[in-house]
């Protein structure tokens, strides 16, 4: 009669998870191992040596390979928690400190929360005091400019003033007895201190109309409309005169 003696194989450590929380802050625990020949055993023990009861356990075979399981409930302590396998003389575990200080996720999701929201209402104090400092120049920036064209009142100013600036007659008539008695236009401009383009003008003018003086215009003058209302007349500078040369 022959008996075959089949080897204990050892598998991997446990490892122990914590795989949640309750509403008294205790602590889920969960402990693993795999690659056991044949079954192993795992046991949770506290600080002093004494087992606790697991709340569930799972065992799978994968081949001629065993995973065990379980799970367990514990308060936050402060104590050390065991996970022990053992099959025949060999034994693997992993322990786990259950510390108030290790374990507080709410309290860490509250304060990070509350620091986040912190930084958000810092964030929106700045920039809606940024934007009441500057409300003036950002609506200064985006403001279009709109000039309205010249009203009948305006150009009737703006002609009364061309008209004021003309030569006296008695200077306009100097002008053409000194081009009659072969003058130039730069003497003419040099002697009565007036700006050639003006002496060309009144000389044109005796040759086309055969006088000097300002005739009134013949009909009733256009009435000019312009959108936009009446505007105040702004007299513009003078135009540069041109030197006798």
């Amino acid at each position: 009669m022959f008996f075959i003696l089949v080897s204990a194989v050892v598998g991997h450590p446990p490892v122990v998870t914590v795989d949640g929380f309750d509403k008294s802050e205790r602590l889920h625990l969960q402990c693993e191992s795999e690659g056991w020949y044949p079954e192993p055993v795992l046991e949770w023990l506290n600080s002093e040596g004494v087992k606790l009861s697991s709340e569930t356990t799972e065992t799978h075979r994968n081949a001629d390979r065993f995973s065990v399981k379980h799970t367990i409930t514990v308060q936050h302590s402060g104590s050390k928690i065991h996970c022990r396998v053992k099959l025949r003389h060999h034994v693997l575990e992993t322990q786990i400190v259950t510390s108030n200080k290790s374990f507080n996720p709410w309290r860490t999701s509250v304060i990070l929360s509350s620091i986040a929201v912190a930084l958000i209402v810092i964030a929106g104090m700045l920039i809606a005091a940024f934007v009441h400092k500057n409300r003036g120049k950002i609506l200064e920036s985006h403001t279009p400019v709109y000039i309205r064209p010249y009203s009948s009142q305006c150009m009737s100013e703006q002609m009364r003033i061309m008209r004021s600036k003309e030569l006296p007659e008695e200077l306009r008539d100097r002008t053409v007895a000194r081009h009659r008695s072969g003058q130039g236009y730069k003497k003419n401009c040099a002697a009565l201190k007036v700006p050639k383009s003006t002496v060309a003008s009144i000389i044109l003018k005796r040759k086309t109309i055969g006088t000097t003086r300002t005739l009134p215009r013949a009909g009733r003058p256009a009435k000019l409309s312009y959108r936009g209302g009446e505007e105040p007349c702004e007299r513009g500078k003078e135009e540069p005169k041109d030197h006798c040369g």
